[in-house]
């Protein structure tokens, strides 16, 4: 048999009279509650207001000369609010200083901290003011409805919502009525500028969402009592909360006199606190409206309430001078709901709001309350039924559980009760990465890589890298890689199914770099034309790309003897431009040392023209040595006109430029250029000095030779001449 337990938890916190405080000052005129740190009662017979610290330990009594009609302090600062007749100031309790004050012109007849910066005040003439704190300008909300002004007003509420445009108030009025106590609250929307009145006796107020805030009002028809939560400010055209309304159960006895006093909302439980005037507790759900628990917790009548904001709770104070505080308890609610309330569905669905706030010995403690149905289930053959009662506990969401799954035979056809567990936790949100892994794994070992595709398609897996290596199926990995943000073995599933370009552009977007050497080196003993495509599409975009040096493709491409897809590869990526000297050198050497068709090939592209940034010199003399001379001599003549220097400094310049060469290689390369193009106009200035020599020379000597023979003639006259092919000397005739 289950512990007896109960769902909340029951404390006094302090007892006034204990503190000096008269009865007669506990009422709910000279009494004020905003928080544990803030309980304040007006003493008027002494002049003093007694501020009570109930949440220190032990608690904190001070009393302070100050009159006034009413004092109200701050929910968490230490800010004291008093009013008389029209004159409202706050005061810091630390400095002993007023920190605002306003005066009204009309007298107020209720005041209350809205929240820890804004004080709301309603005037006898019903309307209703907002005052932010500290300031001493105050903003006219809205008025009180007519019907209104007949009650007396015990609360006002306000929407947290961070744009005050959308924001709800609600004021909340009660009197005497044929001898019973009737309520009207009225409910304003500051966005639509427009009031509703409804007859209720407490509310309360806490957000759902971004948009939408949950109203818990408790009201009376005839002789029933009731509950109703309704959203405010949901679309209406996406509701995300439907009304609930649910009975108030009240004892026979005090049922004509008896009211709902104070509704609080816990916004860290999600439950709704309600107790009656006669101290009747109520605990429901806030979001199914399920009364939870039900007792008596105060013997005396309650004069106010309060949220307790530490731990999700509610304050009260009594007429005895009780302050009581009341909170639920997550892990023996949860007990309480499947010993009392026998709601298994209940109390998953309460376990799973609460999950987070709970420590380990708890869980495991409440795993054995809720194993034992689970067991039955199993014990029975309802295997399905058992799958799906422990995808709705987030107790049984464990190893253990899916082992229990696995252990019991399933006959026939019937469905896996462990992959209807997995599908039924997706249903309810995304697994986590090792729920996912281990559904993956067990679909894939049974055969049903179908389920993990549809899975993946409904976004239910938390996918990992360790999941995709877990999947054969290279598709179905690549999916799951992707997904996981495992960049390198996603990019790795592109290469080996050949899709270069998908790969290409991902690691230009994710600005993602992997070395891609070694998939080439393995892709060129496989696919050789593959591996072609794959360095083509990679470096047509960047031939300097550092995931794929050029050089090392080409070597490797070389030892295969590829030189047709050597030269294809080099033709591709090549521009013309002055930081491809290296690389169109090697085009050139390739096809030049490969024999006829390649010499073919080198001719041709020497021919056209479409290269000419090469290193000049070096072709050259392989072009001697492949017997293409008419090149040969035509690039030694560019080297001996010394052009060919100038080129190789612009290329030098345009490589460093563009970043592919440092600095000191670059003063370097450029100082030898020109020390070589120096030496070269050496040599042409020597060759034509020489050149002039030599032409000097050879007009002296004809000189020299002419003016012989001028001073010669006479014996030239007197020589015998000998006629031509007589081989006899002739006279020349005398000179006339």
């Amino acid at each position: 048999k289950m512990e007896q337990v109960l769902p909340i938890a029951l404390l006094e916190l302090i007892d006034l009279s204990s503190c000096g405080i008269s009865p007669d000052d506990v009422s709910f005129a000279n009494l004020t509650l905003s928080s544990e740190h803030g309980i304040c009662i007006r003493q008027a017979a002494q002049g003093t207001i007694c501020v009570v610290d109930a949440g220190a330990t032990p608690p904190k009594v001070n009393r302070h000369k100050i009159s006034g009609d009413s004092a109200i302090l701050n929910p968490i600062l230490p800010l004291i609010a008093v009013r008389g007749a029209r004159t409202l100031q706050v005061f810091d309790l630390e400095r002993k200083a007023i920190v605002s004050q306003v005066e009204s012109d009309k007298p107020v007849v209720f005041w209350k901290w809205a929240s820890s910066t804004m004080i709301a005040y309603v005037t006898d003439q019903g309307h209703v003011f907002h005052w932010p704190v500290p300031g001493s300008q105050v903003v006219r909300v809205f008025e009180q409805q007519a019907e209104l002004r007949e009650y007396q007003i015990v609360n006002y509420l306000v929407t947290n919502h961070t744009d005050q445009s959308k924001q709800w108030s609600i004021l909340v009025g009660l009197t005497a009525r044929d001898g019973k106590i009737v309520g009207l609250l009225q409910l304003y929307s500051q966005e639509k500028r427009v009031s509703q009145l409804i007859s209720a006796y407490s509310a309360s107020i806490v957000r759902y969402d971004k948009n939408c805030s949950l109203l818990c009002v408790a009201f009376r028809v005839e002789h029933l009592f009731k509950m109703m939560t309704i959203p405010l400010g949901q679309p209406d055209t996406q509701p995300v909360f439907a009304n609930i309304t649910k009975d108030l159960y009240f004892p026979p006895e005090t049922v004509e006199l008896d009211f709902p006093f104070g509704v609080e909302v816990s916004e860290r439980f999600k439950v709704i606190y309600l107790i009656t005037k006669f101290g009747y507790f109520h605990l429901y759900d806030l979001y199914t409206g399920t009364l939870i628990f039900m007792s008596r917790i105060s013997a005396d009548t309650v004069l106010n309430t309060a949220p307790k904001l530490e731990d999700g709770g509610m304050l009260f104070v009594n007429k005895k001078g009780q302050v009581l505080s009341v909170r639920l308890d997550p892990s023996d609610a949860v007990k309480y709901i499947l010993q009392n309330l026998n709601d298994s569905q209940l109390a998953t669905q309460f376990l799973s709001r609460n999950f987070q706030g709970l420590s380990v010995s708890t869980v495991n403690n409440l795993k054995k309350d809720f194993a034992k149905p689970f067991d039955d289930l199993l014990a029975t053959g309802k295997l399905l039924e058992a799958a799906a009662y422990a995808a709705d506990t987030p107790a049984l969401r464990t190893i253990e559980t899916v082992d229990k799954l696995k252990s019991v035979s399933v006959i026939g056809q019937e469905p896996s009760p462990v992959l209807r567990y997995y599908t039924l936790l997706g249903s309810k949100g995304k697994l986590t990465p090792q729920e996912s892994l281990a559904a993956v794994k067990y679909a894939i070992s049974v055969g049903k890589s179908d389920q993990v595709a549809t899975w993946l398609k409904e976004n239910k897996l938390e996918c990992t890298e360790e999941m995709g290596d877990s999947v054969q199926d290279a598709k179905m990995a690549q999916s799951i890689y992707l997904r996981a943000d495992a960049k390198g073995k996603f990019i790795g599933c592109l290469l080996k199914s050949k899709e270069f370009d998908k790969a290409d552009v991902y690691m230009q977007q994710t600005n993602f770099r992997v070395p891609l050497v070694a998939s080439f080196v393995e892709l060129l003993e496989s696919d050789p034309q593959a591996a072609l495509l794959m360095a083509t599409t990679f470096l047509m975009k960047d031939k300097h790309t550092p995931v794929l040096p050029i050089l090392k493709v080409l070597d490797y491409m070389e030892e295969k003897r590829m030189v047709n897809e050597c030269t294809s590869l080099l033709m591709g990526v090549l521009r013309n431009t002055p930081d491809e000297e290296e690389l169109q050198t090697r085009l050139l050497e390739i096809n030049l040392k490969a024999g006829p068709y390649g010499i073919q090939v080198a001719n041709g592209i020497l021919n056209n023209g479409m290269l000419t940034q090469f290193h000049t010199r070096r072709v050259a003399e392989l072009c001697e040595q492949a017997g293409l001379q008419a090149h040969a001599e035509r690039l030694r003549n560019r080297l001996a006109q010394g052009s060919i220097y100038e080129e190789e400094l612009q290329k030098l310049a345009a490589v460093h430029k563009s970043g592919f060469m440092p600095t000191s290689e670059y003063e370097r390369r450029k100082k030898e250029i020109e020390q070589r193009r120096s030496a070269a106009e050496s040599a042409r200035a020597n060759t034509a000095s020489s050149a002039k020599t030599r032409q000097r020379t050879t007009r002296n000597s004809n000189s020299k030779s002419n003016n012989s023979d001028s001073d010669s003639d006479e014996d030239q006259g007197r020589r015998p001449v000998t006629r031509q092919g007589s081989g006899q000397p002739t006279r020349r005739p005398p000179s006339s």
